[in-house]
């Protein structure tokens, strides 16, 4: 199967964009030329994400894709269980104080 970081997806693309490319040459009127670079367009952006996807080894699977594009990752996180001593210390209202700023001494002072 054709995984969004398989070689085969890679050369998929790359055929589309080179038959689109070829349609652009061929044709003769204007208006298909524009719609073959328009149409040109979509397969070479995928490449390039599919290039970043690949480097950052972001998503393996298209289910990982469509998951975070339907937004079904973020489910998942909301359904996490909050431990007991945190529960408990959020509603106490304890809340960790920074430490008091304390006068740097004035090195560029003229008297000593």
């Amino acid at each position: 199967m054709v995984e969004p970081q398989g070689t085969v997806f890679f050369l998929i693309l790359m055929v589309v964009f080179a038959v689109l490319l070829t349609w652009l040459v061929i044709a003769k009127h204007a208006v298909f030329r524009v719609l073959a670079a328009c149409l040109a367009f979509i397969p070479a952006m995928l490449f390039g994400v599919a290039a970043v996807n690949r480097y950052y080894n972001y998503y393996q699977t298209w289910g990982s894709i469509v998951a975070d594009f339907t937004n079904q990752a973020w489910r998942r996180f909301r359904r996490c269980r909050i431990s007991p001593a945190s529960r408990e210390s959020a509603s106490s209202g304890f809340r960790r104080r920074p430490a008091p700023r304390r006068p740097r001494p004035d090195t560029f002072s003229s008297r000593r």
